[in-house]
């Protein structure tokens, strides 16, 4: 455990607060000693190199970046089907010896039809937590806080981020991920009195919804701060959640992408919930572009994140990568104090929608209601409010040749097999073939009938 003062504003206050043009130095520095690593190390990324007729001496600054192909996960996901391996070209070392030494294994949450897996060595697992801790720090806990921690601790990266967080801090964690069901976290709440939570938006307005139930009073609980994460959270659903909980202020959104562990968690709000904090200059350079293109945005633009890892040295997923995020963006100082440009995530550049922390991808969705003969190509996700959560129905169209008398059988198969697929089950409604929207050109299978502000397929 790192031994910081609960005084202290920032855990790397050198680092945090640091002059623009010496974050750039050290940002280019590292860039140039990655980019000989991975042309040294990565199959995959020396070809890549090769392709684009490059050298790893042609990357000196950050604007070099735009002469390397981009990775982003369709790239990943197609590399590694046409590998046939979990790793391919992207891992640098024999995978024996990093086994040796002792390895983390995390995955994606198994929302494409392959999951992206993950390895970090020893060093890579301390950057890790040093940088979670960094994140947590800029939320506002310190030693003595005791947080509450529904995520599961299993290979999806969300749980870990946190508990190494806290671990490195000096924060008590109630780990009430899975069996634990709702009602019975609620009597871990009651018994050791948390003062701090991380969760999804739509699982924290479940517990809400869940303690009205109960008759507990949410005001009553004593936390301090609720972390939220994992899918969208407008402005209204934050004010909504720090209303039934009494923390005026108390919610601090982040977010966190697997491929660029670490340092993985990507930028957190402060005090001020001004935007997220490119918390992590030291071991990331981050990058707005104009979307499709290797230009730079301006601020206030609209902009795609890009993301590179500057300590990946096991498996380079994180290099140079898109990472569909759509943003706006401002680098004029920000009150804490801190001099780290802020962003907001307005949108998401592919067609995929977040619901209790699972992406669901229409694609993936299109791909499971074709391998059935017995229904239309058609369908279409339907999205909305159903009290304090966002639901999702996936509308389809049986062949009008198919027995009504097996409508029942092919529903529970549809659902079934997008619960195998996703790890949470979506309602399937039949509807009369034909009845559902052609397209011409590019299908839009995403029906949106949220009414809570600032709401998007996200």
């Amino acid at each position: 455990m790192a031994e910081h003062s609960v005084d202290e504003k920032y855990w790397s206050g050198g680092l945090e607060c640091a002059p623009r043009d010496e974050i750039r130095a050290l940002q280019e520095e590292k860039l140039k000693e990655q980019a000989e690593y991975i042309y040294a190390h990565s199959r995959f990324w020396r070809g890549q190199f090769e392709r684009a007729k490059m050298r790893p001496e042609d990357i000196r600054t950050i604007e070099d970046l735009a002469k390397v192909p981009y990775m982003h996960k369709e790239v990943h996901t197609a590399h590694l089907e046409k590998e046939g391996s979990i790793f391919g070209g992207l891992l640098c070392r024999p995978l024996e010896d990093v086994y040796r030494r002792g390895a983390k294994l995390l995955s994606t949450s198994g929302t494409t039809a392959k999951p992206r897996r993950f390895i970090l060595d020893r060093e890579e697992w301390e950057t890790y937590a040093d940088a979670s801790a960094r994140v947590v720090w800029a939320a506002g806990i310190r030693p003595g806080d005791v947080a509450f921690l529904p995520f599961p601790l299993t290979l999806w990266t969300a749980g870990w981020v946190f508990q190494l967080a806290f671990d490195k801090i000096g924060v008590t964690s109630i780990t009430a991920g899975p069996p634990f069901d709702t009602r019975q976290r609620f009597g871990l709440i009651e018994d050791f009195k948390p003062t701090v939570t991380v969760t999804t938006p739509s699982y924290i307005l479940h517990m809400a919804a869940t303690a009205r139930e109960m008759g507990i009073d949410l005001k009553s609980l004593g936390l301090k701060f609720i972390l939220i994460g994992g899918e969208p959270c407008p402005d209204a659903s934050k004010k909504r959640i720090e209303e039934l909980f009494d923390l005026p202020g108390g919610t601090r959104n982040f977010m966190g992408i697997s491929e660029l562990s670490p340092p993985c968690i990507c930028g957190i709000e402060c005090e001020e919930q001004d935007g997220f904090h490119t918390t992590s200059e030291d071991t990331m350079i981050y990058q707005f572009l104009k979307p499709d293109s290797s230009e730079p945005a301006k601020p206030g633009e609209e902009s795609e994140l890009v993301l590179t890892s500057l300590v990946q040295r096991t498996l380079i997923t994180g290099f140079n990568f898109r990472t569909r995020d759509l943003c706006i963006y401002d680098d004029t100082p920000c009150k804490c104090g801190r001099t780290s440009p802020r962003f907001r995530i307005i949108g998401r550049h592919d067609d995929m929608v977040s619901i209790s922390g699972v992406n669901i991808f229409a694609s993936l969705i299109e791909d499971i209601v074709r391998k059935i003969p017995e229904l239309g190509d058609e369908f279409q996700l339907v999205i909305e409010n159903r009290g304090e959560l966002s639901k999702v129905t996936v509308k389809v169209e049986p062949q009008p040749d198919t027995d009504p008398t097996r409508h029942p059988e092919l529903k529970k198969k549809l659902e079934g097999a997008i619960t195998d697929a996703l790890t949470i089950k979506l309602p399937v409604e039949f509807v009369e073939f034909g009845s559902l929207p052609r397209f011409e050109l590019k299908a839009k299978r995403w029906l949106d009938l949220r009414k809570t502000t600032g709401s998007h397929p996200s």
